[in-house]
């Protein structure tokens, strides 16, 4: 028999035996949500379970780890019997334990790198999920959206390429896995803007000014808290993520509530999704997909977008695809807002910046080999100087850059959460005005290839009435693509260059 391989429709049946069909009892409703969240997850991404729950292999209980990697188990290598033969002034048994020791302690800490070192769980945490609220590039509303970034592959954070989906809302709601997340989210208050405590106050939230996207943002504290999380008796746990083994035997046991032959199992899920995006999407989507590199060829591991520019989900639960909104979120400027610019920290911050102590200090240094002479030259201490006034000069603008980034970092960060307390407020009843900076160049050219930029229009074969001949310059080389643009633009082909 060949193993199954879920659907939409099978998809859809899982989901109506959790959300009301199933007879099983859960440990709570935050259960029932769990599972929804893993099947959803399974279905449109083909994402190996241990990539969202907890798949950990645990130390055995028999003694067998202790037999086999204690510190008398671990046996020295040729370096360590190399070492023991040169130190043999010295008790021989003494220098063995003491780098076996060394040795257990180093698999201690390469083994356990992976989820205590980094300070989270190998599931699926909310640093891992991205809510964004953006404007439609077509019909210019509102729209939610969601990436996911799946850097567990197998279970193993070995530092592979990650692989980062796209969803949008669906017209089921069912299948709806932003709404899913959202409510998840609520119910943890997980949402960095304290208004957000609630799945409406979410669906509220809206763009203003010219900012076409404004993400949702998660509290610090909750960024390595996994998502679907366990229950410990009849309470959810804080920090310990759902047990795959749990997901496992739950699947498992509502399929064959549901009428299955078999039980489905986890992995079933992946093979479905595979099947869905084979022929819609190019080879090359495809395996990324499912994070399979064909022969290894360059292009897949080294040179191929981290984003999916495909939309599974809307391709698993046969819906219309957003390639609009995902061919948005593909690019950078999506997150674009134009009233920052490189240097947005106020003249009052710059003002009130206390002095940097390792700069001062250098400073006096300087003053004090100086010894009050402007003239340095010729001095016996003339290169000292000159190399601290190079260091002041050096660590000054580093800490200028710090600065600017640390608070343009600050800015983005908090922007949307700021936007999203303003609105709970009441104060954006309106969206606030955005207008595009006057265009202030002296060479009128020069001013109008800059209009054209701006407001270059779709067809160019429609002769717009804000565009106006350019007169011809040689002494200016931005004039011949004035030309060409106004020409373009007004006789709907191209010019000859060549003349």
């Amino acid at each position: 028999n060949s193993p199954p391989t879920p659907n939409g429709g099978g998809t859809r049946l899982r989901l109506h035996e959790d959300a009301g069909h199933g007879t099983s009892i859960a440990p709570g409703e935050r259960h029932r949500a769990n599972l929804s969240g893993c099947y959803l997850f399974l279905a449109c991404t083909g994402c190996r379970p241990a990539e969202i729950v907890d798949h950990e292999k645990k130390k055995p209980k028999d003694g067998s780890w202790e037999e086999l990697y204690c510190p008398k188990a671990v046996h020295a290598h040729d370096r360590d019997r190399t070492m023991r033969r040169e130190l043999v002034k010295f008790d021989s048994e003494h220098v063995a334990a003491q780098l076996s020791d060394e040795d257990a302690r180093l698999l201690e800490e390469m083994l356990s790198a992976e989820t205590t070192g980094r300070g989270r769980p190998k599931a699926l945490c909310y640093e891992d999920i991205l809510l964004m609220l953006v404007r439609h590039p077509v019909t210019g509303a509102d729209v939610h959206v969601m990436a996911v970034k799946f850097i567990h592959h197998k279970g193993a954070d070995n530092k592979p390429k990650p692989t980062i989906f796209f969803f949008t809302l669906t017209r089921r709601l069912i299948f709806c896995l932003i709404s899913l997340i959202i409510s998840i989210a609520a119910d943890d208050s997980a949402f960095d803007a304290p208004s957000l405590t609630s799945v409406r106050a979410v669906f509220e939230v809206k763009n203003t000014g010219p900012v076409k996207c404004t993400p949702l943002r998660w509290k610090k504290e909750w960024l390595k808290r996994p998502v679907f999380r366990r229950f410990n008796g009849p309470n959810i746990s804080e920090d310990e993520a759902l047990q795959y083994h749990k997901l496992r035997d739950d699947m498992g046991r509502q399929s064959l509530d549901a009428g299955q032959e078999k039980p489905m199992q986890p992995k079933d899920w992946r093979r479905g999704a595979a099947n869905e995006a084979n022929g819609k999407a190019p080879d090359a989507v495809r395996d990324q997909m499912m994070r399979h590199d064909p022969k290894w060829a360059t292009f897949n591991s080294a040179y191929i977008n981290a984003k999916v520019k495909f939309h599974l989900q809307n391709a698993v639960i046969h819906e219309a695809q957003e390639d609009a909104v995902i061919e948005m979120l593909t690019h950078i400027s999506v997150t674009r807002d134009p009233r920052a610019g490189r240097d947005i920290v106020p003249d009052e911050v710059w003002q009130d910046m206390p002095p940097d102590p390792e700069i001062v200090e250098l400073e006096q240094r300087r003053e004090k080999l100086k010894g009050g002479q402007y003239r340095i030259q010729g001095r016996d201490n003339e290169q000292e100087i000159r190399d601290l006034t190079k260091e002041i000069r050096s660590k000054t603008a580093q800490r200028v850059k710090d600065i600017m980034k640390e608070y343009r970092a600050d800015y983005f960060y908090n922007r949307p959460t700021w936007a999203i307390e303003r609105q709970a407020r009441g104060e954006d009843e309106e969206e606030e005005e955005y207008a595009d900076p006057a265009i202030e160049l002296q060479i009128p050219e020069r001013a109008q290839l800059a209009e054209i930029f701006r407001n270059q229009p779709e067809d160019l074969t429609q002769t717009p009435s804000s565009v106006k001949t350019a007169s011809f310059c040689d002494s200016h080389s931005v004039l011949l693509v004035v030309v060409f643009l106004v020409e373009a633009v007004e006789g709907g082909g191209l010019p000859n260059l060549a003349q």
